[in-house]
């Protein structure tokens, strides 16, 4: 039987069901949260809608104390980017500066006071936690050193009221520890030259570094302050000494600092010092010492000559020749500095390592002279104390679970995670009646606090901070609330203020100030008093003073001073390091933990955009592995991804294999910073490899020898796909991914170069042959190719050139962007899949086998090609040419067919497999200024586009040309060695059109005709013509991603 309905009645009932349903609502609209609108025809002072402010504050990255600006919109920060004026980092910024607004707006910060109540965190108000806490101090403080404050480094105010504090307390238990110290070298310059702290390294103005295990390019020092003076060392242009700088690096495993050297040596593990002593023995016997030492040469004879580079070169697996070569080039050097750092620092005989880096300095007459290492004259500001060695935690986790300690108080470190496990640290801190965290997030070790009080982010609090690696500007870099608190924190010096007026009497006496900003006032007042003194200010009043400080960032001078020492290096020094053998422990193999880019000491391993940034050489991301030497992995018949045993004396721990060609045999390198067991969403992948490290001591500090562990390896049973973003298949018999005859990273030899150097081509426009836009025989089938009207009328041809001799692979380039254009989170899974998304990302291509391996790094983007492959096949013109060169793509329009994809040679555009996901709060630090793209689509760099409208528009508006230099990419903006050059490339006075008359100059798959418009200028590396033979012209590559 047929039913039927009349159209009268189908209405009634869809009406009912609509009814129905809009009822049902609002039953539940209560339920819902509201939003607001707020008109902004009245916007607040100093507020232009649309229109960003800048404010100068300090990264709270890590303890370096580099000068930002951060950008605001309608009062949410959403970029950030280095602080041009500030003499450390002079406008340039790490990745992990980079992305400190996923620390601000990261979904796991607490966002109200805790106390833990039957094993359960509950939420308290800040009234009623103040209380608690000064009842528990205020308790303690009758008995002598019960409270004990743990902060991370503080080289500023902060650290001065937290000492206060404590002492208020009636206790001096205040310790300072950060992991990755200065230590080491700050204890070998004191015995070297009577100076605490670090020295200043002039790179700028060096013409040859030798260094000694130290990666300055990535964790010693200041990276960001060492990579700018490294970018000016090889510009023969900016550079003081009028030509390129040479690099020579000792190390047992390949860095970024190795993979960006002339001469790169593979070593034996611990024989740093060795190598150092044989160079300084060639200089001394080959009487290449500077004359101001001439005096003491006998004295360096004699001391010297057990370290013959022929007997050191049976310990440290480097030639004889290859030492001497080193030397040589070294003390014939007008200019000269020998560093040891990092890993090298790290080691049992770390201060020994260090001390002889300022031997050779000496020796060849580098100290206190421009262009080698200098003493920077003392801060003004006072100093809180010392960062805190190992031996002084586990002496305080002995008396923690002891209960020598009635109140613990920890802030910003994290030394459940850092500290071995041999320490105990969180059985003893577990022990303590009381403790109360001041930390942002819980941790693994503010999750066994009681009380947690959260501090603001460092862009919502006052504070400031003395670069330890100053430049001898007497820096002191000023922090200020760039926005909001968030949610209800308190800055750090606000929650110890409360306390102490709560607490009273002698306590509130100690520090009688309403809030941290008058503390810090305070504390300025005295460094104003003091550059008044010296005249290195020209302000009346503190008060013009204090805010001339706070609108640049800081207070430092014009013009850099030094010290001169009061002591130098002795022969008696090489006494010490006579005791040299090789490090204590069973096992065979040297284990090597090493910094990550992005995670750092694990601090950094909450921020998905530093999880999932390729770990540069080894792409990995979101993981922990192993990194082994191919023929090692042979022996033990062992492949990529197989799994490994490694065991120390304190336990063991198993990782994925890694076969990684530029790693001495007998050494694994795992990276530091995953596997934590709280610390958010983010931070739990991977494993902790500190766990299993030995607590041995760097002699003479009591400091953690992290660099010393003895492990034994052996295959285990698995095999995990270690995520990372090189293609995972591999040609038959090798061992790591090859490319063959691309020739896409080019370099130069130095002679070759040297013939060049000063030939300069005709400059590069990158516009397309003059086509019809009707001839249908053309490459374009005449559909999508641009008429010469549209090409030749335009005043601009936006480009890009990239020095690849300044480069170093850092990947700061690539957080940049992630934060300039709204680049999605990849999680581990979608990662897993090749799934990642990078609109510019640093491909490594290798070259030849260990030991005459090298790495080759190449930051890869769009190259807005004049005659693009992937514009003509696209079926909905989504990809199009603009009128000043950029090769465009219109989201709206794509339908994701995927043909730009396979007609794109260089690999650069990407489909989105996956709609992004940015949990609340991490939407707020989007770029208003260009869309969050959805799935299905394809998208890709663009030059910064939002950047180039913003800039011509303001020279509209001002009724002037756009000039050169006034559009920066975020990439070009942040690149820390200055690499990048964005410019107009017809306009032949601009930067970028003059960097491609370079005689360097190429592009890559030039033979294809696609009119790049990036332009790369070949690195100039030693043996880039003779390696070529000896391989027959292969190059090896692990380089790209797939999409």
């Amino acid at each position: 039987m047929k039913h039927t309905i009349e159209r009268r009645n189908f209405l009634k009932y869809l009406g009912a069901v609509g009814l129905g349903s809009g009822l049902k609502n609002l039953l539940t609209i209560k339920s819902r949260s509201v939003e607001h609108l707020t008109s902004m025809v009245t916007p607040p002072k100093g507020v232009v809608p649309g229109v960003a402010n800048w404010y100068a504050s300090a990264c709270g990255q890590c303890s370096a104390g580099c000068g930002i600006n951060v950008r605001i919109r309608e009062g949410r920060a959403k970029k950030i980017e280095g602080n041009a004026g500030h003499p450390l980092n002079k406008g340039k910024i790490c990745a992990r500066g980079q992305a400190g607004l996923q620390v601000l707006y990261n979904p796991d910060r607490i966002k109200h006071p805790l106390i833990k109540k039957n094993g359960k965190f509950q939420k308290l108000s800040w009234n009623e936690a103040i209380k608690i806490a000064a009842e528990k101090l205020g308790e303690a403080k009758s008995k002598p050193n019960k409270v004990a404050f743990i902060s991370g480094s503080q080289k500023g105010s902060l650290g001065l009221l937290i000492k206060s504090f404590t002492n208020s307390l009636s206790s001096d238990k205040v310790l300072f520890y950060e992991f990755l110290n200065e230590i080491a070298s700050s204890a070998a310059n004191k015995q070297s030259f009577d100076s605490d702290g670090l020295l200043d390294l002039d790179i700028e103005n060096t013409e040859h570094i030798l260094s000694l295990g130290s990666n300055f390019l990535e964790n010693f020092s200041s990276a960001v302050k060492n990579s700018v003076g490294y970018g000016k060392m090889r510009d023969t242009q900016e550079g003081a000494i009028g030509k390129r700088g040479h690099l020579t690096q000792f190390e047992s495993r390949l860095t970024i600092t190795g993979a960006s050297a002339d001469d790169w040596h593979p070593i034996k593990p611990h024989s740093e010092s060795l190598i150092g002593l044989a160079v300084a023995h060639t200089i001394v016997k080959e009487k290449l010492a500077d004359a101001s030492v001439s005096g003491e040469l006998d004295k360096w004879e004699e001391a010297l000559k057990d370290y013959t580079p022929e007997e050191v070169s049976k310990k440290s697996g480097v030639s004889a020749q290859k030492i001497e070569e080193a030397a040589k080039n070294f003390a014939k050097a007008e200019t000269a500095i020998a560093i040891c750092g990092g890993a090298a620092a790290a080691q049992k005989d770390g201060v020994l390592n260090a001390t002889v880096a300022n031997i050779l300095n000496h020796l060849v007459g580098s100290v206190g002279k421009q262009g080698g290492v200098q003493i920077p004259v003392a801060g003004y500001l006072a100093s809180a104390g010392k960062n805190s060695t190992v031996e002084q935690m586990d002496e305080l986790a002995k008396s923690m679970g002891e209960g020598g300690i009635d109140v613990a108080v920890i802030y910003n470190t994290n030394p459940e995670f850092n500290l071995p496990g041999k320490v105990g640290f969180a059985s003893n801190f577990r022990r303590v009646p009381f403790k109360i965290s001041l930390s942002s997030f819980i941790d693994d070790t503010s999750k066994e606090a009681d009380l947690i009080l959260p501090s603001s982010n460092y862009l919502e609090s006052w504070g400031d901070s003395v670069p330890e690696a100053d430049s001898g500007h007497i820096t002191h870099t000023l922090a200020q609330p760039v926005v909001d608190s968030l949610y209800k924190t308190l800055s750090t010096g606000d929650i110890l203020l409360k306390i102490t007026k709560l607490i009273g009497g002698s306590v509130a006496a100690a520090n009688p100030y309403r809030n941290f900003r008058a503390f810090l006032q305070n504390s300025w007042k005295s460094i104003y008093q003091k550059a008044k003194s010296a005249g290195h200010t020209a302000e009346a009043t503190f008060e013009t003073f204090w805010n001339s400080s706070v609108q640049k960032g800081g207070f430092w001078t014009d013009e850099a001073s030094f010290t001169a020492p009061t002591k130098r290096p002795a022969p008696s020094l090489i006494s010490a390091v006579a005791e040299h053998d090789s490090e204590e422990g069973e096992g065979e193999f040297s284990l090597l933990p090493y910094p990550g880019a992005g995670t750092y000491d694990g601090r950094g391993a909450n921020q998905p955009w530093l999880q999932q940034l390729p770990e540069p050489l080894v792409t990995g991301a979101w993981s922990t592995w192993a990194e082994i030497n191919p023929e090692t992995a042979k022996e033990l018949n062992v492949e990529m991804g197989d799994i490994l045993n490694i065991k120390s004396s304190t336990g063991t721990i198993k990782l994925p294999a890694y076969i990684f060609p530029a790693i001495e045999p007998k050494t694994i390198a795992v990276p530091i910073g995953r596997g934590h067991k709280s610390y958010g969403r983010y931070a739990k992948e991977g494993k902790n490899v500190l766990k299993i490290i030995d607590s041995l001591k760097i002699k003479g500090t009591g400091d953690l020898a992290w660099a010393a562990t003895k492990i034994d390896v052996s295959k285990g049973s698995g095999w995990v796909d270690i995520t990372r973003t090189e293609p995972r298949q591999l040609l038959a018999g090798e061992v790591v991914l090859r490319e063959f005859d691309r020739e896409i990273v080019q370099w130069m030899d130095p002679d070759e170069y040297e013939k060049v150097k000063d030939h300069h081509e005709k400059p590069i426009d990158a516009l397309p042959p003059h086509r019809e836009a009707n001839n249908t025989d053309d490459f374009w089938g005449g559909i999508v190719q641009p008429s010469k009207d549209k090409v030749d009328t335009s005043e601009f041809r936006w480009g890009m050139v990239i020095d690849l001799d300044k480069c170093t692979g850092c990947s700061a380039c690539m957080v940049a962007c992630y934060a300039e254009n709204n680049l999605p989170i990849v999680p581990s899974d979608q990662f897993e899949r090749r799934r990642h998304k990078n609109w510019i990302r640093v491909d490594r291509y290798w070259e030849g086998d260990y030991p005459n391996v090298r790495a080759k790094v190449l930051p890869a983007n769009c190259q807005h090609c004049g005659k693009a492959p992937c514009e003509g096949v696209c079926p909905v013109y989504a990809a199009f040419h603009t009128k000043d060169g950029l090769n465009g793509q219109v989201y709206q329009r794509c339908v994701g067919t995927r043909y730009c994809n396979v007609g794109c040679p260089y690999k650069a555009r990407i489909f989105n497999w996956f709609n992004p996901d940015w949990p609340k709060p991490l939407n707020m630090q989007l770029n208003t200024d260009i869309s969050v793209r959805t799935a299905g689509i394809t998208e890709k760099c663009t030059f910064c586009v939002q950047r180039i409208r913003e800039a011509k528009d303001k020279a509209k508006d001002e009724n002037r040309k756009v000039r050169d230099g006034e559009i920066q990419t975020a990439c070009m903006q942040t690149c820390p060695s200055s690499a990048i050059t964005f410019g107009n490339l017809i306009d032949n006075k601009s930067e970028a059109s003059k960097l491609t008359t370079s005689p360097r100059r190429y592009r890559v798959l030039e033979e294809l005709d696609t009119v790049p418009a990036v332009i790369y200028l070949q690195a100039v590396r030693k043996g880039a013509v003779e390696h070529k033979k000896k391989t027959g012209g292969k190059e090896s590559e692990s380089g790209g991603e797939t999409h």
